[in-house]
């Protein structure tokens, strides 16, 4: 143990650095002299999946401009995706991307220069400059991040995004307002032209509203309809269940990028649509204020 710790002393660079509190820097022995690695971590049991994704490319951007190999942790911090023998053994990241960096924890385990953040930092979302600045995220979701889930081909359709169930019955204070189900009907057959119309919604009674309205015409996301009681869908402990949930949410998005045109609320997945999207032809965001 003594001579463990005495390579690491002699390894580990002298000079002091000034960090953040959500920032710490550590040595554990003397791999990769030559790089620098940022660990990405967020401790918030209750995130969902894009949540995730976004506080994620928000450290992936400060690795991108300060030379930092990106390394996701979503292995020793709680997430609804791992169960209770999987934490510290799974990184539940990879169960939908590819490490965006090349390197996982355990090819780091020794690395010498290691940077571990927890928490979020200017990730793309609801702050000032994120219109103006969506083609920055764009080009780094495309240079780092890999989904392991395929996409469907959503170039014929009009999308839509329509958050319900636990998001409508709580308001989750501080979070953007959501349109109705006829808010967003109205607004799609404006783009659509009586064109077809792809529909993200996890709430049955919204899909149903949607049916009625366009018939035919609509096609809906392959994910499951939530016959929602109370509390939070990611309070739900079948972890197994959460990531078969989060893989055909994450589809869904992808192919709600590849749409023709977008009408959605203002949330995570509507973030990571636009972010995997490579431009639409039209978009309409609702903008209703916060709860």
């Amino acid at each position: 143990m003594r001579l463990r710790q005495l390579i690491r002393q002699v390894a580990c660079p002298i000079a002091a650095r000034f960090e953040p509190p959500a920032m710490r820097t550590v040595c554990r022995g003397t791999d990769y002299p030559d790089r620098r690695f940022l660990v990405i971590r967020r401790n918030e049991p209750q995130a969902g999946l894009l949540s995730l994704f976004i506080t994620t490319l928000g450290w992936i951007r400060y690795a991108d401009e300060n030379g930092l190999v990106p390394v996701v942790d979503m292995q020793t911090t709680r997430n609804i995706y791992l169960g209770r023998w999987e934490r510290w053994r799974k990184n539940a990241w990879e169960y939908f991307f590819e490490q965006p960096g090349g390197f996982d924890l355990r090819a780091i385990r020794h690395a010498r220069d290691l940077v571990i953040v927890n928490g979020p930092r200017r990730e793309p979302g609801y702050i000032p400059g994120f219109e103006e600045d969506i083609e920055c995220w764009r080009r780094l979701a495309r240079k780092y991040i890999v989904p392991k889930v395929a996409a469907e081909d959503g170039s014929a359709f009009t999308g839509v995004l329509a958050r319900g169930t636990d998001y409508l019955n709580l308001k989750p204070k501080g979070h953007p307002v959501q349109p109705s189900a006829e808010q967003l009907i109205a607004k799609a057959e404006e783009l659509s032209r009586g064109g077809k119309v792809f529909l993200v919604t996890e709430d049955p009674r919204i899909a149903a509203k949607f049916r009625k309205a366009l018939g035919s015409r609509l096609t809906l996301s392959d994910q499951e309809l939530v016959a929602y009681t109370d509390g939070y869908l990611s309070d739900d402990r079948a972890v197994a269940h959460s990531r078969d949930r989060g893989e055909r949410y994450l589809k869904a998005i992808l192919t709600l990028a590849s749409c023709r045109n977008l009408v959605a609320g203002r949330t995570s997945g509507t973030i990571a649509a636009r972010i995997f999207s490579r431009g639409f032809q039209q978009e309409y965001l609702f903008d209703l204020g916060l709860y």
